[in-house]
């Protein structure tokens, strides 16, 4: 029997996948979406044009392909997916979405370390996590050094005692409040930290004002 903070790692570590996938699919949309300078190289530090690995984990994959060379998330997760739910005699949903997918291998994460499957499967996943880390900037690659907080802590607390102008990653904030925010919601503060680093401001990237996280949880909560 695997102890709560090892399938709290996995399931940590499935959820990083999860954002860090939805963050690069939408650079790769707003890069894709940029018109091409054609007056030549320039000395500005623009992220790189969408294709090549990029463009591999952010698309489809045929139903024939292998990823023991490159493992493309979705197609990890949802074969694992299938597995496990042959594994217990059951048919998995036709068709079955990554979303349905990753939330069923999130769910079944304790089985999973138990089966004879478990070394195989943590070697995917870990796969997976390390190619998405690689294509991120770092702006989006925010899970550098990241440790899990043990659940005892009481992090409601703990998050109150955060002095304002204070900066946290996302990774940092999510150790306080946990899945408080969404997608979404850490896209719009990534562009206001944006703007404001254009404003000639210094604030590094993947850093953000403590204050902006309450302010949007507040909002959200008032929404």
């Amino acid at each position: 029997m695997h102890d709560d903070q090892t399938i709290h790692h996995w399931q940590q570590t499935l959820n990083r996948i999860d954002r860090m996938l939805a963050e690069i699919t939408e650079l790769h949309v707003t890069i894709s979406s940029q018109p091409l300078d054609l007056a030549g190289p320039t000395t500005a530090t623009e992220p790189p044009l969408p294709g090549g690995d990029m463009l591999d984990v952010t698309g489809p994959w045929a139903s024939d392909a292998t990823y023991a060379t490159d493992p493309t998330p979705r197609q990890v997760i949802t074969e694992w997916a299938i597995t496990i739910w042959d594994a217990h005699g059951q048919v998995p949903p036709n068709p079955l979405s990554y979303t349905h997918a990753l939330t069923y291998v999130r769910e079944k994460i304790p089985w999973i370390l138990e089966s004879p499957w478990a070394d195989k499967w943590c070697d995917d996943i870990n796969a997976v996590h390390g190619r998405l880390r690689a294509l991120c900037p770092p702006e989006v690659d925010e899970t550098h050094d990241s440790r899990d907080t043990p659940a005892t802590i009481d992090l409601p607390s703990m998050a109150n005692m955060i002095p304002d102008g204070r900066t946290l990653t996302r990774d940092e904030a999510e150790h306080f409040w946990p899945g408080a925010l969404d997608n979404k919601q850490w896209a719009a503060l990534r562009k206001r930290a944006q703007r404001v680093r254009e404003a000639g401001h210094d604030l590094r990237h993947g850093y953000y004002p403590v204050e902006w996280i309450r302010d949007t949880l507040t909002r959200q909560a008032c929404a």
